[in-house]
């Protein structure tokens, strides 16, 4: 059985969590601080370069605020970890499509298509099929 970093975090301060939600600095200060130790080790447990795991665990904190997340958590919708947890699984799963997508050359550079161009290369009169076999 995988040995998961999170089960030596302590219990959630409900409080915070919801302070948070209103974006009070301290609050998400105090979450920030409480979590980032945990996250990171279990990123760290998912990426096998350090570095990735630490830029992964920085972005997960910007994610998790640029998407307004900490919206769908509270006391009454399960566990704070479960729910840290499965937003992480999900972060790094996107992750992993951007680089692929990147790998299958998502980054390169387009080529711009002159449609106009084309056009004058047409003949009036001229069927598809014929222009294409002529070009």
């Amino acid at each position: 059985m995988e040995k998961t970093p999170f089960a030596a975090w302590e219990s959630t301060l409900w409080s915070t969590v919801l302070r948070a939600r209103e974006r009070s600095a301290e609050a998400l200060e105090t979450l920030a601080r409480r979590y980032w130790k945990p996250l990171y080790s279990y990123i760290r447990s998912k990426v096998q370069d350090r570095a990735s795991a630490q830029d992964l665990t920085q972005d997960f904190f910007v994610y998790l605020l640029e998407k307004d997340l900490l919206q769908r958590v509270g006391p009454t919708r399960g566990s704070f970890r479960g729910f840290l947890r499965a937003v992480a699984d999900r972060f790094l799963s996107d992750q992993r499509d951007r680089e692929r997508a990147v790998k299958r050359g998502g980054g390169r550079e387009r080529v711009s298509l002159d449609f106009a161009e084309a056009d004058t290369d047409f003949a009036e009169n001229e069927s598809p099929e014929r222009a294409f076999e002529r070009a």
